[in-house]
């Protein structure tokens, strides 16, 4: 190598400790930016904003021309996201892993960030009890599904109330939500409880379970949801013992609070069929899910 060339690698090198340098002091400039907000919503209950979080990252994302890869920015900020969120107060992930310890230990993993404290435990039953009763910020379960045998939806269900309240365990975000690597989850999912209320970041969804209390058929309930403007899928289905009639978790497409007219409206279209329809919570839809529905 040239005595230029080693000048020129040496100026390069010089830059990038500079950039780094920026990068550092940055950093230490929005955590106490940071503080200040956690100031300001002093007694405002869980500091964890995952609505927040995917407008933050879905912009990063959108507006990244560089070289980067959004797959490493995504990751970078996740990172930065957990640490700030430990940072403003305790903060603990209760995970049930299912049938795929790995997967979802790996997907919670790289959401909460590195150093996020993570335990392990054998029933969803457990990580609602814990989520409810403060023992953990956050509960980590897998994604409902139509043959479960004992779904924790249902559970969730029995405690949440159809009135808005901050005090129970609510869905508020799916994961994973940034870009990953092809089957680098085994194409696991999960959604994470929590004791908040989901938060609008203008596409989202919305988990809904309706009991009913007469045959109505799940085509009939995904039409009223679409006369309103909606879309939504049946996730599950679930009936108890001799109960003559189902309940149903649909997943929709829209933004919907406990005491939204447009579950008011629902019930009214069917009445006295639908017993109750109560909203689970909601998440932002993951950025990939949505450049993938971009794309098409």
């Amino acid at each position: 190598m040239t005595d230029t060339a080693d000048q020129a690698l040496a100026g390069y090198r010089r830059e990038i400790d500079e950039i780094d340098d920026q990068i550092r002091d940055l950093l230490g400039r929005r955590m106490e930016i940071v503080d200040k907000v956690g100031a300001a919503k002093a007694g405002d209950g869980i500091k964890l904003r995952p609505g927040r979080e995917a407008q933050i990252l879905r912009r990063l994302m959108a507006q990244n021309t560089s070289d980067f890869p959004n797959q490493e920015l995504a990751r970078i900020w996740r990172e930065l996201l957990g640490a700030t969120t430990r940072h403003q107060g305790p903060f603990s992930v209760a995970l049930f892993a299912g049938n795929n310890p790995q997967a979802y230990w790996d997907i919670a993993r790289d959401h909460f960030g590195s150093f996020a404290p993570i335990a392990v435990h054998e029933t969803p039953r457990r990580i609602i009890e814990l989520v409810g009763h403060g023992g953990a910020t956050v509960g980590v379960l897998p994604l409902p599904a139509l043959d479960d045998e004992d779904p924790w939806w249902r559970r969730l269900a029995a405690i949440v109330p159809t009135a808005t309240s901050e005090n129970v365990p609510r869905i508020i975000a799916r994961l994973p939500f940034g870009p990953a690597p092809v089957d680098q989850y085994d194409r696991a999912g999960a959604l994470v409880i929590a004791q908040a209320l989901p938060e609008l970041t203008g596409d989202d969804k919305t988990y809904v379970v309706i009991d009913l209390n007469d045959a109505v058929s799940v085509e009939s309930i995904r039409t009223s949801f679409a006369d309103m403007g909606m879309d939504s899928v049946l996730v599950a289905r679930w009936q108890e013992g001799a109960a003559p009639y189902p309940s149903l978790l649909l997943e929709v497409s829209a933004f919907l609070t406990p005491d939204d007219e447009k579950i008011a409206a629902l019930l009214a279209r069917h009445e006295g069929k639908i017993q109750q329809a109560i909203v689970l919570g909601g998440y932002a839809t993951p950025w990939q899910e949505a450049a993938d529905a971009t794309a098409e």
